[in-house]
């Protein structure tokens, strides 16, 4: 793995600490467009030393903790699976929480397992920061009673 690869999934690690990009970038100094050019789901530039530098000043880490690959607090990643458990644990919640702001009262299993695994994959695929809004996902496979 290049540097270019582990900084870039270490400072979507550190993102994951705020709210979104937005606030990120603005503890950074920067602005959101010019840190979703860096760690966004499509990022068109590498992150130099430089600016790793700063974001690792900024976010109280020590000078090249953005250059190490660092192995996460829990059991975030099974080998064998390659689920990431805390963003599974982030939608199973954001879906839980949309059924009860919607005010849901029956949704089988299997459709809250489908909504789940939908929030899921998009989130993993677009390399969010931030779980995508479950509303669509329920729409697709909640037929209310």
């Amino acid at each position: 793995m290049e540097v270019g690869d582990i900084r870039l999934e270490n400072a979507r690690q550190l993102s994951r600490e705020f709210d979104n990009l937005k606030e990120f970038s603005g503890v950074l100094g920067m602005a959101p467009s010019q840190l979703s050019q860096l760690i966004g789901p499509n990022p068109r530039r590498r992150i130099g030393t430089t600016v790793a530098r700063r974001i690792e000043a900024t976010c109280n880490k020590e000078k090249g903790w953005l250059d190490v690959v660092h192995k996460e607090k829990s059991s975030t990643v099974t080998s064998q699976s390659g689920v990431n458990i805390d963003l599974l644990v982030d939608c199973i919640s954001a879906v839980e929480g949309k059924v009860t702001e919607l005010d849901i009262k029956y949704m089988s299993a299997e459709a809250r397992a489908r909504a789940i695994a939908t929030v899921y994959a998009y989130t993993e695929q677009s390399h969010s920061v931030e779980v995508m809004d479950p509303s669509f996902a329920i729409r697709m496979v909640y037929r209310g009673k």
